[in-house]
């Protein structure tokens, strides 16, 4: 539309010039037959060229729509399908005013720029009051640019985050009247495809700074954001600061529309209970174990027949936090890793005690509240809860401990220094008793 809009009014200069230099600027002065069969000549040749290019426009606009022997249906794991022909063209992102700051990354500069370009677009079609992609994904740059901490790569993947949104909607304009110019065109917007991260990195790919990088930045990058609204698909092999990527993003989002309240309110206590009762025993399964030889061991597989694992409370929360929404990680105040009693902790050792797999005596120990002080891999470990992964209780979680080797040395009850030194003088005592 551009190049015919453009030849068009190329052809009217080159016929208005023709006018003014041969009929009235010329040797003879103005002749009307002339003029006329000029206006004529010109006019009809300015016709047929505009209908020339606007038939070449809509012939190359149709002919992608035309389906050929290239089409494959794909479906994502979203139910999505696309039915796309085989084309070269590449998404190319339009660039706007991109602010020229010492202190920022290129790649965060080319971001800002391409979000300028839509400051109309809304970021979530299902809800006007979240405003619209480009303030959404600013403020959340900003929120970032408070924490502690953080890299360019949080700050980059805070503006990429819901880029696919620019390909997931579509733009759905009702034009005025043309005989009332006054009015303005009535825009929606109507979803073209799910969103999904696959989108935004896709998107994200196409920036010139970002093919620039290093490899291993673009792959952290993409990761970051194709899973960054769906967490529990981060493959288990990506770098770790992936999940510190997906934190710090997540929970400046969430700060800044989350109303923080010193209480934790009942309704969140019980959607907290709901996903215990779906993900609970399968969060223990992704517990680093000392079995397996992993740095930051939180547990140990003690085997047995009841198949019995000894798990780190504190730990065991910070791994299932990762199956909440960053909201409701934000309202239980779990982003952290909490080695103080948070009243979450009663939650989590009712719903196993209800399981009939939490064990409450130990190696001639009572359990306190469920938890118990243990010794192993080095450390005392305050908050333990020692659980029975019996295959009637827990079939999925039973199988996949009978895949590694049993601890050669159980978990031994961990006391303070006092109660150390009164148990050795103890001893010592009954020593001396029995010798005399």
């Amino acid at each position: 539309m551009r190049f015919a809009l453009t030849m068009s009014f190329l052809v009217v200069i080159y016929w208005a010039w023709g006018i003014a230099n041969d009929y009235l600027f010329g040797d003879i002065g103005l002749n009307f037959d002339l003029f006329i069969q000029g206006i004529i000549k010109v006019g009809f040749a300015s016709a047929i060229g505009f209908v020339f290019v606007s038939a070449c426009v809509f012939f190359v606009t149709t002919r992608r729509k035309q389906k050929s022997a290239f089409e494959s249906v794909i479906i994502d794991e979203y139910g999505t399908e696309f039915n796309w022909p085989i084309m070269l063209s590449k998404f190319l992102p339009e660039v706007i005013a991109a602010p020229l700051h010492i202190n920022m990354h290129p790649l965060e500069q080319e971001l800002l720029g391409f979000l300028n370009g839509y400051r109309e677009w809304p970021q979530d079609i299902n809800d006007p009051s979240a405003g619209n992609l480009a303030d959404a994904a600013i403020n959340r740059w900003r929120a970032v640019h408070k924490l502690h901490n953080v890299t360019e790569l949080h700050r980059i993947v805070a503006l990429a985050l819901d880029l696919g949104k620019v390909l997931s909607y579509a733009e759905k304009r009702s034009y005025a009247p043309w005989h009332k110019p006054w009015r303005r065109d009535k825009v929606s917007y109507v979803n073209k495809a799910a969103v999904h991260g696959g989108f935004s990195a896709f998107v994200l790919s196409t920036f010139d700074t970002f093919r620039r990088l290093d490899e291993n930045t673009r792959q952290t990058l993409l990761l970051a954001v194709r899973f960054g609204r769906d967490p529990l698909r981060i493959p288990s092999n990506s770098p770790a600061i992936v999940q510190e990527i997906y934190s710090a993003v997540h929970r400046a989002e969430a700060a800044s529309h989350t109303k923080k309240d010193a209480t934790i309110s009942p309704e969140s206590l019980a959607t907290f209970e709901q996903h215990l009762s779906t993900y609970a025993q399968g969060m223990l399964g992704q517990i680093p174990l000392t079995n397996t030889d992993v740095k930051d061991a939180a547990g140990v597989y003690v085997g047995g027949r009841e198949a019995i694992l000894v798990v780190s409370l504190p730990h065991f929360l910070q791994t299932f936090a990762g199956c909440l929404t960053p909201d409701m990680r934000e309202k239980l105040d779990l982003w952290e890793l909490k080695t103080t009693v948070q009243p979450t902790w009663e939650l989590v050792t009712n719903k196993f005690r209800g399981l009939n797999a939490l064990l409450e005596e130990w190696d001639g120990d009572t359990a306190e509240n469920g938890l118990f002080s243990l010794s192993f891999a080095g450390k005392i470990w305050p908050h333990c809860m020692v659980i029975a992964a019996t295959p009637e209780k827990m079939p999925m979680l039973y199988k996949q401990l009978n895949k590694l080797p049993a601890a050669p040395h159980q978990p031994e009850p961990a006391e303070d220094d006092a109660s150390l030194l009164a148990d050795i003088k103890a001893k010592a005592l009954s020593i001396d008793g029995l010798l005399g």
